[in-house]
């Protein structure tokens, strides 16, 4: 690559770090990489002016995209489909192709990833040829994911395009996937504003009051642990994922999920919390007699269990289905008169960062657990 476009690309990566988190220390890397990349191609070019000056040479302006010994083919791929040359055809081989990233990806962020790669496989952008696309193109495709201000999800897409184009320049070797590449590592969009809303100690107050009036001790319990513990929605409930996710189990849901990562009885001795963190494997260590509103509705909670997950939902004594939780969460903030504007994840900050648009297995009746041998 020339200078300009390894500029663009620094340019690309950086905006996509917070869509990579789980990546953030190797595109970190990367982009060093290249920066001392363009450092070595400025310092040759400057070499280089100076003595096309001395003899007289002139430099031709680079104005079109690095030159490429890729093919703008249709072979068969490793999936056993072929590129048409459409978004549509360019999602279907990256959710299927074994070297797709999105194999490696959690399930939730898998879930997410689907959920934008499904604007990619309707109309009109299913049958949308990206060879040819222009800035003014794309700039018309973004307005139309902005309608209704929707500046996050338009944002999302924005990056998810720059991924497919990114998988088929690396994967594919395709040379309309480069173009593109190159053309929206080019362009800036509008990004969402951070998050400022905080739920405060007295809403936080209300909703533990309103849950155990409510009978739901278990969405009392979950809110004193994000807010006053400051732990994350997910590592206080867990998550229910596929049997096939490598996290080991005990725990498992009629079908095909298991739950993991959340918080179990056995992690609290003598009341103090030793709990490794699904973002980022650190263990926390917490001592909960410094929260008396904790240690008051665990009480309750072992009248009833002492072993396996903390936060079991009392309807089905399991753990909760992340979108039910958030559910039942809703209604006990709105009769605290509390705005739909806060969500549960505000308890801890924007550090609460899972998506509530991905939609969660519907669970239609009373599911069982059982220990597994």
């Amino acid at each position: 690559m020339d200078l300009k476009s390894l500029k663009a690309l620094i340019e690309g990566l950086e905006r996509d770090r917070s869509f990579h988190l789980g990546r953030a220390a190797e595109i970190d890397r990367d982009i060093a990489a290249l920066a001392a990349q363009v450092a070595r191609i400025s310092e040759g070019q400057a070499e280089a002016d100076r003595i096309a000056a001395k003899y007289g040479a002139q430099k031709k302006a680079a104005t079109e995209p690095p030159p490429s010994d890729f093919k703008d083919s249709a072979e068969p791929r490793q999936d056993g489909g072929s590129f048409d040359g459409t978004f549509g055809g360019l999602q279907s081989i990256y959710r299927a192709h074994p070297e797709s990233p999105i194999h490696n990806l959690r399930h939730s962020t898998k879930r997410y990833y689907g959920v934008l790669l499904n604007r990619f496989d309707t109309e009109p952008l299913r049958s949308t040829k990206i060879d040819g696309l222009t800035e003014d193109d794309i700039i018309k495709i973004h307005a139309g994911w902005l309608n209704g201000g929707k500046v996050a999800m338009a944002h999302a897409l924005i990056t998810m395009a720059r991924q497919l184009a990114t998988f088929g320049t690396d994967v594919l070797k395709d040379d309309r996937c480069l173009r593109l590449s190159y053309v929206l590592h080019r362009m800036k969009f509008e990004q969402p504003k951070p998050r400022t809303e905080q739920l405060t100690a007295e809403q936080v107050s209300a909703i533990i009051q309103m849950a155990r009036k409510m009978k739901m001790t278990s969405i009392a319990l979950a809110q004193a642990l994000q807010f006053y513990a400051s732990i994350r929605q997910k590592d206080v409930i867990g998550e229910w994922v596929p049997l096939t996710d490598p996290e080991e189990s005990k725990i498992e849901r009629e079908g095909d999920l298991k739950w993991v990562r959340g918080i179990t009885h056995e992690e609290i001795v003598d009341d103090v919390l030793r709990h490794t963190t699904s973002k980022d494997g650190k263990l926390l260590e917490i001592d909960l007699r410094k929260h008396p509103i904790i240690i008051e509705l665990l009480t309750e909670v072992r009248e009833k269990r002492r072993s396996g997950p903390l936060i079991v939902a009392e309807h089905s004594q399991v753990p909760w289905v992340a979108n039910e939780f958030r559910r039942k969460w809703r209604i006990i903030a709105r009769k605290c008169k509390i705005p739909d504007t806060v969500r549960n994840s505000d308890s801890f900050g924007s550090a609460d960062a899972d998506p509530e648009v991905v939609p969660e297995p519907a669970v239609a009746h009373v599911v069982e657990s059982r220990t597994l041998n």
